[in-house]
């Protein structure tokens, strides 16, 4: 509904790409969704989703580092694991489309806990205020942080003017 809103009020080409992207995501979402429907009892190994989230990241960028600290015998439910790929992979876009120009460091580390995982997405880019990020911008708000919300995890963001971001996903089985 806020895509549709969104592409109602788009004027400039800008506004018009960022509602086209969003239009994928928003798709991609209800194909997600009616897929974890078919398979809600689906349960992923922590190691299987490590695995399977560093193709994704190094499909994006050869250039991040990415390293798996633990991996634990937890099981995640499948709509934990789309939700933490959907958050990880966008707070890997944000810092290649935002991080700014030069040399960019960007590593992803993955660990699992006895009861949980937790995702961290750092660049030691240009950073940014959370708080001046435009309200049309969605992929914070809801590609990282309304994903993770709606499976119970959270994500947290540390980031300001020339000191990079830091980027937590985290998620705890109730």
């Amino acid at each position: 509904l806020t895509t549709l809103l969104l592409a109602a009020k788009a004027e400039s080409t800008e506004e018009q790409k960022a509602v086209a992207d969003l239009s994928k995501l928003a798709i991609d979402a209800l194909v997600q969704a009616s897929a974890m429907a078919e398979n809600s009892d689906e349960q992923i190994s922590v190691a299987s989703f490590f695995s399977a989230l560093e193709s994704a990241i190094r499909a994006e960028s050869a250039d991040i580092l990415v390293e798996v600290r633990s991996v634990s015998p937890l099981e995640l439910p499948a709509d934990v694991a789309a939700a933490a790929t959907e958050a990880t992979l966008q707070a890997v876009t944000n810092s290649l489309q935002h991080a700014g120009p030069g040399k960019v460091t960007r590593e992803v580390r993955m660990r699992g806990l006895a009861s949980g995982i937790k995702i961290v997405v750092t660049d030691n880019g240009k950073g940014f205020r959370m708080s001046r990020v435009p309200g049309n911008r969605l992929g914070v708000r809801k590609s990282m942080i309304g994903r993770m919300n709606a499976v119970g995890g959270s994500v947290r963001i540390d980031s300001a003017p020339g000191k990079g971001a830091n980027i937590v996903i985290e998620w705890e089985r109730a």
